[in-house]
């Protein structure tokens, strides 16, 4: 186990984009507050040969955030042309956060990150998770994957294909209350290599309306923990989402 190591800060995440053939190809689904995806499908078969090869499983359901609402930032005014900008469907009205498919988790990290670094954007979903969207309907209309530790993410951090999410200092997360409780039940294990070098244990996207205690913002924030078995540690923290872009 990794050395607990207090965040100081949070990288910029690198979002892509599942066209909607992908999203058809990898089988995605949503089922109450889980989604599926088709492992045998060509653009995630190397992640399950990794897992035969590991002797490991992998799951193709995986957990959702409760949905919600879907808010700009806090100085976004026009949200339809911000919608534009960082490449959201213009009919989506609705989003959660997909968690990594379990058991991505318990494969050997550098055979992960070597799976990311030659992988698609449909890898990156499974791996890393990302936000769904949906309509009025609550039908998927598009899909934004974490595409961290993809090579061209590395080699072209500010290239159009991808949007930025920045985040403000880290939060010492309470030690009780709602937002504990919260981020508790909800928090699964990272899959995010620094993440995993850092100590932590757990992390999970908690939404504005999580915030009953008024500490985040209106955009959501992921939160970190670094403890076992529900236990607080010294170090548990969140980050607010301060602005999403485009280069």
């Amino acid at each position: 186990m990794a050395a607990a190591a207090p965040l100081k800060g949070l990288p910029d995440l690198k979002m892509g984009n599942l066209n909607k053939k992908e999203v058809v190809q990898i089988g995605v689904a949503k089922h109450q507050s889980s989604y599926v995806v088709d492992l045998d499908t060509e653009l995630l078969q190397p992640l399950l040969q990794l897992a035969q090869d590991s002797r490991k499983y992998v799951s193709p359901k995986g957990l959702l955030t409760p949905m919600e609402e879907i808010v700009a930032p806090p100085d976004v005014h026009d949200l339809s042309a911000w919608k534009k900008d960082v490449k959201i469907d213009s009919k989506a009205v609705l989003f959660c956060f997909a968690f990594p498919l379990p058991g991505i988790d318990r494969l050997e990290p550098d055979s992960v990150k070597q799976l990311l670094e030659t992988g698609t954007h449909a890898m990156c979903f499974a791996i890393n998770g990302g936000f769904v969207y949906f309509d009025t309907n609550s039908k998927i209309v598009g899909i934004k994957p974490v595409v961290n530790g993809l090579k061209v993410v590395v080699d072209l951090p500010e290239s159009p294909e991808f949007t930025t999410m920045r985040f403000g200092a880290p939060v010492t997360l309470p030690n009780s209350g709602a937002l504990r409780r919260t981020a508790e039940l909800a928090a699964r294990p990272p899959t995010i290599l620094p993440l995993i070098e850092s100590g932590i244990q757990a992390f999970t996207w908690l939404s504005a309306k999580d915030d009953t205690d008024g500490r985040g913002n209106s955009s959501g924030m992921f939160a970190y923990l670094y403890g076992l078995d529900d236990q607080p540690h010294k170090h548990d923290c969140y980050f607010c989402v301060t602005s999403w872009s485009s280069p």
